[in-house]
């Protein structure tokens, strides 16, 4: 949630209303005036209300613009409680971490003489959830009509992560699956929305998925999972033996029941190299039918998350391209053409249709946070619903109920030196603090980070400290960052409104000069030895390859053959290095040479961003069962030597690692945390 959510409106903390607008807390006829640094806190931490809220964070959110030492944040927070008077403590020390609001947050914005023209927020804050209510509540009211607004509440709370929610057809079960701190799979669990006690249904050392109910909600339907590779399954609501439906293997990504209960739409691909289609499978015989037919061209992940109109005319799903591109499309299921509903081309995370089949609510990133989106059939604009903002997924819809899973993911940075033991915290926070690059010298990062409210592009020193945002895109999705090898430069890739762009930055700031144009997309830059070119991928010609353009800009030319998307020159002079969007490993050129030979096998395509020439050999990531291992690799001899193993929680599909040209220092990304709850939002027409 951005700053400006409660920067403008008037909220109450305790006893007292806080206006930002005038830097005063008001309390029965009492007024006291805070200074505006000392109200920006305030609005920090409301909007993180009983979540803890880092000092760096603080200090970049109220003093954006300034360096200032931790005093300045302690002066204010003493400030802060002696304002609050005898509700100071509710604002918490958290040890070695920040500070936290310790209680809830209502807002409700200042009010004309007429009631009707009233509009009231409701807020639930916990665990990194802000769930909103307003804009409905203000249009019906100013129709005089008579209207209860929504709420919305936590309904789930086991420890861990909850999540595949599906509301039973009466709106009065929910089902989801659930996994543990401590456990290794996920089980399915349903529950009683009147009582709110879950009841375990499975429990299995395979992870169970996508409950969905049967039209009479009398039977749940789900996949059971080892990795990506899934059956499918049925048993009856509230307990008891599964059957399997068919021999059939599926993929892990969604799952629908029909509303005739004949048959359910799931995912999987015809061969291995194909990418995932809407199938029909029978309930009865376990027969399996194409729906969809996504193209086949290269890289294309293909059609995920299936959600049937209610009354069985057509199926949305999410399809995925190579680049990651995400949009929403209908199938029509008498035989039409698929329809693209979505042009952002932003990571999308469920999809689910409105009772009257007129529209889908999508679970979107398309202004640069998570939020749920109406989108109709009839081609009118989008509507952001004012339901839900964080990280809200897998929207699910039944009797004027909706649920969504909620989730918080804390990815920190840390650093290392070859032949040191142990990892030392860079970037710690409570926000996604991502992709980084270390500057040539090892004593800066560049990261992407969330913190603000939308991903931007940051740098630090190698502790943490000297935390400065470079960009303020607002919205767009912000990734793969990189240090020219002088120094001077980051270079990164946004992507927006369908199409991914490479710009420059100085290091120290300033504007940001955009290097690609056209269509397409232009991902994972790099740059060349001199820093005079930055290499990029792109399909801008219908198939993906390696491009360079220069560093000041220009016209981009290919130098390398169709696949290898991702470049570095080697150590070795002339030399380069590249990989695959489709295959693992490490290929190189060398000068004179026609083709690249492939030097490496285990480098996964997916770690494309994760891996770096040193003078020591390449550093890279590889991966085993649930775990990662830092290896470095000698190109010549073919020998590896691990640095680190062990690793756990480094994300993936994206830069999650990176080594200074020497190789004795490196960075890491890490998730150190994810949790999840169920949350519940009624009424919904």
């Amino acid at each position: 949630m951005s700053a400006s959510s409660l920067e403008n409106t008037p909220f109450q903390v305790g006893s007292w209303t806080a206006d930002p607008r005038a830097n005063e807390l008001l309390r029965e006829g009492e007024t006291v005036r805070v200074e505006p640094k000392v109200m920006a806190l305030l609005v920090v931490l409301a909007e993180q209300a009983r979540m803890p809220v880092s000092r760096e964070d603080l200090l970049a959110r109220v003093w954006p613009d300034v360096v200032v030492t931790e005093d300045a944040l302690s002066r204010a927070v003493s400030k802060l409680r002696r304002a609050l008077g005898e509700e100071a403590e509710a604002v918490e020390t958290i040890p070695t971490v920040g500070y936290r609001l310790r209680v809830l947050v209502s807002l409700t914005q200042a009010s004309s003489a007429d009631p009707a023209q009233q509009v009231t927020r409701w807020w639930l804050m916990a665990g990194g959830v802000v769930l909103v209510v307003s804009v409905w509540a203000w249009w019906m009211a100013a129709q005089g009509s008579r209207y209860t607004p929504p709420t919305a509440r936590i309904v789930t709370h086991l420890p861990g992560v909850e999540t595949h929610p599906a509301l039973s057809p009466d709106g009065r079960r929910l089902a989801f699956a659930a996994q543990g701190r401590d456990e290794a799979s996920g089980d399915l669990w349903v529950m009683d929305l009147g009582d709110e006690t879950p009841a375990r249904l499975t429990e299995t050392p395979e992870q169970e998925r996508y409950p969905t109910w049967s039209p009479d909600g009398t039977r749940l339907a789900f996949l059971r999972c080892e990795g990506a590779v899934c059956g499918l399954y049925t048993m009856p609501a509230l307990g008891g033996g599964a059957r399997r439906v068919s021999d059939a293997s599926f993929g892990a990504w969604g799952l629908a029941w029909f509303p005739d209960g004949e048959a359910f739409a799931a995912i999987a691909r015809t061969t291995p190299e194909m990418p995932y289609r809407i199938m029909r499978v029978e309930v009865a015989t376990g027969q399996v039918e194409s729906l969809t037919a996504p193209s086949t061209a290269c890289g294309m992940i293909g059609d995920l998350f299936p959600a049937l109109h209610p009354e069985g005319e057509a199926v949305a799903f999410i399809r995925h391209g190579a680049s990651g591109e995400e949009d929403v499309w209908i199938q029509p299921l008498d035989g039409g053409d698929a329809r693209q509903l979505t042009t952002d081309g932003v990571p999308i995370d469920g999809v689910a249709w409105t009772p009257d089949g007129q529209a889908v609510v999508m679970a979107s990133r398309r202004t640069g946070t998570d939020a749920l989106w109406r989108v109709p059939l009839d081609g009118t604009a989008l509507e952001a619903l004012p339901l839900a903002v964080g990280v809200a997924r897998l929207p699910t819809l039944a009797a004027g109920r909706l649920a969504v899973e909620v989730r918080t993911h804390e990815v920190n940075l840390y650093v290392g030196e070859a032949g040191r033991e142990g990892l030392e915290p860079a970037i710690v926070s409570t926000s996604r603090d991502a992709q980084p690059s270390i500057a040539p010298e090892g004593e800066r990062l560049a990261f992407v980070s969330d913190r603000s409210g939308s991903p931007e592009l940051w740098t630090a020193q190698i502790d943490g400290s000297a935390l400065v945002r470079l960009t303020g895109f607002g919205g767009a999705r912000l990734g793969a960052p990189r240090w020219s090898p002088d120094g001077r430069w980051i270079v990164f890739e946004v992507q927006e409104e369908g199409v991914a762009v490479i710009y420059r930055i100085g290091a120290e700031g300033g504007p940001v000069t955009r290097l690609t144009e056209g269509e397409g997309y232009a991902l994972a830059p790099r740059v060349s030895r001199e820093s005079q070119f930055v290499y990029f991928g792109s399909n801008r010609d219908e198939t993906w390859r390696l491009w360079r353009v220069p560093m000041d800009g220009g016209t981009p030319d290919t130098v390398a053959p169709p696949g290898h998307y991702v470049g570095e020159d080697a150590v070795e002079e002339g030399a380069l290095l590249t990989a695959h969007y489709r295959e693992p490993g490490l290929w190189r050129r060398r000068p004179g040479e026609a083709a690249p030979e492939r030097i490496d096998s285990l480098l996964a395509y997916t770690d494309w961003g994760s891996w770096r020439p040193t003078t020591q050999g390449i550093l890279l990531l590889e991966r085993t069962e649930g775990e990662a291992r830092l290896v470095r690799f000698d190109s010549e001899t073919g020998t590896r030597t691990v640095l680190r193993d062990g690793l756990v929680g480094i994300p993936t599909r994206e830069p999650a690692f990176d080594a200074t040209p020497d190789g004795r220092r490196y960075v890491l990304a890490r998730e150190d945390r994810v949790e999840s709850h169920l949350v519940l939002i009624t009424p919904i027409d």
